[in-house]
């Protein structure tokens, strides 16, 4: 791991009064914060599952109440076309955010209430690259989440080097579980696993 992205990292965790963690052995960098509940944890994570690419990760579990599902991406030539055979995509009800992104959801009616927050829509729209889901059962453990637990998280092909883009994501992620709550998606305490 180069000195710059260290350096860049290491400002972050500053910022948001998290642990940073560089592991020279493995070439694996980390940051865990603790927001109110919840452990979020950032990292940079090499994966055969996609293709090969290096991702920035950002990735919590919260306690759930409903068993709430989403996943949004960004929309390309390819998911116009699986649109037009009758893949999912639920429209939120603002035109600049459903031309960008496809999203899909186990609950219509609540993804529309979380997208109404102004904040979650404004830094999605910023970085439309992005993949956001909450995801059950598929752990970065390797071993299945408990019943009533899920994770949220969020991906984006490279390495961010931005202290402005990473702190984006650490917004996303702390309204989206503020949120989640306010919705009646989440409850407010922390769960027994920890990252």
């Amino acid at each position: 791991m180069s000195t710059d992205k260290a350096l860049i990292w290491q400002e972050f965790a500053n910022q948001i009064d998290g642990n940073f963690i560089n592991s020279s052995v493995s070439d694996h960098i980390q940051v865990k914060v603790l927001a109110s509940h919840w452990n979020i944890v950032f990292d940079i994570h090499s994966s055969a599952g996609t293709s090969g690419n290096t991702l920035t990760r950002v990735r919590t579990i919260f306690l759930s109440k409903d068993n709430f599902l989403f996943t949004i991406y960004h929309q390309d030539i390819f998911s116009e076309i699986a649109k037009f055979f009758g893949m999912q995509d639920i429209e939120a009800g603002f035109n600049d955010f459903d031309k960008t992104f496809i999203v899909k959801s186990n609950n219509s009616k609540q993804i529309i209430v979380l997208l109404k927050n102004d904040l979650i829509r404004e830094i999605l729209l910023k970085h439309p690259y992005v993949y956001f889901d909450i995801r059950k059962n598929e752990s970065f453990l390797s071993e299945e989440l408990p019943d009533g637990v899920l994770e949220l998280y969020l991906h984006i092909v490279g390495i961010v080097l931005d202290v402005k883009e990473l702190m984006d994501f650490y917004l996303l992620f702390t309204e989206t579980l503020k949120q989640l709550c306010i919705i009646g998606s989440a409850y407010e305490r922390p769960s027994r696993l920890s990252l």
